[in-house]
């Protein structure tokens, strides 16, 4: 689209119409406010009236709420319609997709995200609820999927800094999808406000395309990551890979991890601590499994256990899953070299403990690797790992463990042993 976007404001607040005016005057050479309405009804004449490009609707309004009068408007006089609203629920932004509505922003919001998501609603595409299936995206990005068989081993804390390291800043595309659909904390850990979750998707009646799966994705400012949240509450699980999904002949994981890696340079799946279906799936689809543990003998046999299934019951092969050794400093008794020749497999990175500077990371929100202005040894390898993964340069000269990847495996099958323990 080309030329000024023009703009109606609906609003009962007329506070809330004058701010919003205010920032969009800051950039009038790209937008006009072309008229304003105080309630709904209002807003489906004013736009039959003024035909602007867009419709910055409000919700709870008085005679006519905001998605009624968007479902009228897409009825009669079809337009980008964004959904603005201090409800944050997501029984509202599911009902904002099927009225058709571009876009959906969590008062209160900048300036720049009010910019992005008028441009983004003025220019011709699919509302949230795509009218008709386009054909299936063509792969393009690779797929990270991070697992581990015990809980406490540092897995979420190595999602986060992974896709954070993986996007350097923006440069590169990168998206995280949090799997561990009944307690997953990953937006937490990243520190992003969600607007949605994995299981409105799976909600809609279409086949979810790269646009709807990035309407979802809460960006990470930082770092520029788009995160997929689990859904927010533990039964809501079974709408995405359970006997609670609306159409049971569909694989809405499958659908979400080939959109998001159609749109994404990099595409990395946190996971729950079992082989369920839609762990299953993100394995199947994986470029790579980053499998991590810790140097201790319960999270140790724990893997052996998970590396029998992967390597031996599902056949995936031996080089798309590497060991990831979380608080590798904290061995006792126990070298890289017994670990790795012991479970049968090589570790492939060594990540060392730093438990400050892990919880700190983790209550404001902001992975490790984002804090270069003071990088430890743990920021190093979490680099380092990410740059290897990503195929890149290594990025670190000093202060990182060389990662051990030429031990030699046990011989013995089945599950492996450690000193006659497991």
């Amino acid at each position: 689209m080309s030329g000024v976007i023009r703009v109606l404001l609906v609003d009962d607040s007329e506070l809330v119409r004058q701010s919003v005016r205010a920032m969009l005057e800051l950039d009038s050479a790209e937008f006009e406010v072309v008229g304003e309405a105080a309630n709904g009804l209002q807003a489906v004449a004013e736009t039959a009236r003024l035909q602007p490009d867009v419709v910055l609707m409000d919700i709870n309004m008085p005679d006519m709420d905001g998605i009624t009068a968007t479902a009228k408007i897409m009825a009669s006089t079809p337009v980008g319609v964004v959904i603005i609203s201090v409800q944050g629920e997501q029984e509202y932004l599911r009902r904002a997709m099927k009225a058709g509505a571009r876009d959906y922003l969590l008062k209160p919001f900048t300036c720049e995200e009010l910019v992005k998501s008028l441009r983004a609603a003025a220019t011709p595409g699919p509302s949230l609820m795509a009218a008709s299936a386009p054909p299936p995206p063509k792969r393009q990005g690779k797929i990270i999927t991070v697992f581990s068989t015990k809980g406490g081993v540092g897995k979420t804390t190595i999602v986060a800094n992974l896709a954070a390291g993986l996007a350097q800043g923006g440069k590169v595309k990168v998206a995280a999808i949090d799997l561990d659909l009944e307690f997953g904390v990953l937006a937490t850990m990243m520190g992003v406000r969600t607007q949605g979750s994995i299981v409105d998707l799976c909600r809609l009646e279409q086949p979810i395309t790269p646009e709807l799966a990035g309407r979802l994705l809460a960006k990470q400012n930082q770092s520029g990551v788009g995160v997929l949240a689990a859904p927010p509450l533990p039964h809501l699980a079974s709408e995405v890979d359970g006997d609670g999904r609306v159409d049971r002949s569909r694989s809405y994981v499958s659908e979400l991890i080939e959109s998001l890696s159609a749109s994404h340079d990099f595409v990395v799946i946190d996971t729950s601590l079992s082989f369920r279906e839609a762990n299953l799936i993100a394995f199947d689809k994986s470029d790579l499994i980053l499998m991590v543990t810790q140097p201790e003998i319960t999270a140790l046999e724990s893997t052996a256990k998970g590396l029998d299934v992967l390597l031996d019951r599902l056949e995936y092969p031996r080089e798309k899953v590497q060991l990831v050794l979380n608080r590798s400093d904290t061995a006792s008794g126990l070298s890289h070299e017994e670990i790795g020749a012991s479970l049968g497999h090589p570790l492939s990175y060594l990540i060392p403990s730093d438990g400050t500077a892990t919880l700190v990371a983790a209550n404001t929100g902001v992975p490790m690797v984002l804090k270069r202005a003071s990088r430890t040894p743990i920021t190093e390898a979490l680099l380092q790992m990410a740059a290897q993964v990503g195929g890149g340069e290594g990025v670190v000269r000093e202060t990182v463990p060389v990662p051990v990847q030429l031990l030699k495996p046990a011989t013995s099958g089945g599950v492996r042993r450690l000193f006659g323990l497991f």
